[in-house]
């Protein structure tokens, strides 16, 4: 079976796929460069001088659904190479809230490692997303007062929050480093910490300090896992860590299932990245099917809409297809998904105040 067909076989007109735009949705997991619109990336190799980039970009591209994950992280290293000075970082992170914003998408969670090099620390860096951030969301109130008269809303037309990911290539003192700097930018805008990064690289105990740190402090913590086969040790220590998600967990023995849907930790499940990175055969086969109709507490996520080419609306409205999911299904999904945000409570309880009369008015209209 094509890998693809959940993609194929979903139209521009498709029914579902129309009423998951008109949803009003929460990401929680989108990595802030693989977001960028594959457009944008070939702008900066041309607008740099890079032009060497353009042939394994558009190799990448071309590959679709048989991309690997090793590909993906060759995709990744190149993207880093094209987001090396603040202007373009503050510039990428204003268009890719616009972006999710686009997709009527209410609150979002970008993640991204804090980077440093030449003209660049950790701190500016994330200055400058945070940046980016505040620009797109001055802009957004800006349409919305011209098209309205009048903002009639206490929350932004999206809400967005930003996570700090340690990368698993990096050691102890790295990874402390990115928690002081989340720490820092607490109130700000930050509000949590990832663990991401290259999943056959690295060993929990390296991040653990650093881990513990972080909730010491106050910030939230997710955790990729699960990602390749043969980590179950590692699973099943992020599991006893306790965090506030888990992303993915795909691979995952049954001591490892087991104890996942024991701790009623959220998922956060990205079903077209799992395709295209070949984690799964096909859609039918991911195991959001099986975490779904276990009750287990999860959220549907893009993780990399730009390199994945999908949006939030397309991954709900997949759900759907593959696994024979009703609207009202959909809206509890949405509803519930408000409770696994990293955001305050006054935040939370105004995220509810203006969504559920949305789901409301939107099953309404369906029936």
């Amino acid at each position: 079976m094509d890998p693809s067909e959940g993609l194929t076989r979903i139209s521009a007109e498709d029914s579902a796929l129309n009423f998951c735009r008109n949803l009003p949705k929460l990401e929680l997991h989108a990595h802030l460069n693989g977001c960028i619109r594959p457009e944008t990336l070939r702008s900066l190799a041309e607008a740099k001088g890079m032009s060497h980039l353009l042939a394994p970009l558009s190799a990448v591209a071309a590959k679709g659904s048989s991309c690997s994950l090793g590909e993906c992280f060759m995709l990744f290293g190149i993207i880093h190479q094209l987001t090396t000075d603040l202007e373009t970082i503050s510039a990428i992170a204003s268009q890719v809230v616009r972006d999710f914003a686009e997709d009527n998408v209410v609150y979002l969670e970008l993640r991204t490692t804090p980077k440093e090099r030449e003209g660049m620390t950790k701190e500016s860096y994330v200055r400058a997303v945070l940046d980016g951030i505040a620009c797109a969301s001055a802009q957004l109130r800006s349409q919305q007062v011209e098209s309205n008269g009048h903002s009639s809303s206490c929350v932004p037309d999206i809400l967005v929050k930003l996570l700090l990911s340690i990368d698993r290539r990096e050691g102890p003192h790295e990874a402390m480093q990115t928690v002081e700097v989340a720490k820092q930018f607490m109130g700000c805008g930050v509000v949590g910490i990832d663990l991401s990064g290259n999943p056959s690289t690295g060993v929990w105990e390296s991040w653990l300090p650093a881990l513990v740190e972080a909730r010491k402090a106050g910030l939230k913590i997710t955790l990729h896992g699960g990602e390749v086969p043969g980590r179950s040790k590692e699973a099943m220590q992020q599991l006893a860590f306790c965090p506030d998600r888990l992303g993915h967990m795909c691979y995952m023995e049954d001591n490892v299932k087991e104890a996942l849907l024991a701790s009623k930790i959220p998922l956060e499940l990205c079903l077209t990245s799992n395709i295209k990175t070949q984690t799964f055969p096909c859609f039918q086969d991911h195991h959001f099917r099986e975490v779904f109709f276990a009750q287990h507490p999860l959220v549907i996520c893009t993780d990399d809409s730009g390199v994945f080419h999908t949006s939030l609306s397309q991954e709900y409205a997949i759900a759907m297809h593959t696994f024979g999911i009703h609207e009202r299904d959909i809206q509890r999904l949405v509803a519930d998904s408000i409770d696994y945000t990293f955001t305050s409570d006054a935040e939370k309880l105004e995220l509810k105040r203006r969504i559920h009369p949305q789901l409301s008015m939107l099953i309404c209209k369906s029936s």
